[in-house]
């Protein structure tokens, strides 16, 4: 992230289209987030992490073709330099029921991810700002 764009670059890795869109829409109404892609593979992932630069990566614990530590190995591997979450709103990992709905767009998971990337922008834009 340069200092003339204080918007974090966030890239979206999830199998599920529905997961990946409903995330995008919570983490885009942030204003001090950019959504750089969207991606549902180990490969399309890595493509997007080599043309967009994100600032952090969000991967689903499932992908169509790997797991998060494939991506991770691979990016290393490359020498790509992206923060990395790893995230889910599997039922097998919610404490309620409730929140295991995948068409519920305001579970606990999204909000927990959505405030763990608004605090990566705040402290980004801690860092720009010393710098000048």
């Amino acid at each position: 992230m340069t200092t003339n764009d204080a918007r974090l670059k966030v890239l979206i890795a999830d199998d599920s289209a529905g997961m990946r869109d409903r995330l995008a829409t919570r983490l885009g109404a942030l204003p001090a987030v950019e959504i750089a892609a969207l991606t549902g593979s180990i490969r399309e992932t890595l493509v997007a992490v080599c043309r967009h630069r994100p600032d952090v990566v969000i991967l689903d614990t499932r992908l169509s073709d790997g797991t998060p530590l494939d991506v991770l190995r691979q990016m290393r591997e490359a020498r790509l330099e992206s923060a990395v979450l790893v995230a889910t709103d599997h039922s097998e990992m919610a404490t309620n029921p409730h929140d295991s709905d995948p068409g519920r767009e305001d579970s606990s998971e999204f909000c927990a991810v959505a405030d763990l990337v608004a605090r990566l922008a705040a402290q980004q834009e801690r860092i720009d700002s010393t710098r000048n």
